[in-house]
């Protein structure tokens, strides 16, 4: 969510934690918020996905083929 102050510089705040963020303009904000995602929640996700691929047996779908 982006919010303009007065001061025209723009406050970013994260939907899905608390994170917020104040950038001098939208480009900037935009920029910041995305890097947050990406490195905070996207990165997370992925990290999960391959923990449970780990974990299945090796001749179900998305186990990569992996023996134990």
């Amino acid at each position: 969510m982006f919010k303009k102050a007065k001061d025209g510089s723009y406050t970013v705040k994260c939907n899905i934690c608390s994170w917020n963020s104040t950038e001098p303009d939208k480009n900037s904000a935009e920029k910041k918020l995305h890097e947050h995602i990406n490195q905070q929640h996207k990165e997370h996700e992925r990290l999960i996905k391959e923990e449970e691929s780990k974990n299945l047996p090796a001749n179900l779908p998305g186990s990569r083929g992996r023996l134990r």
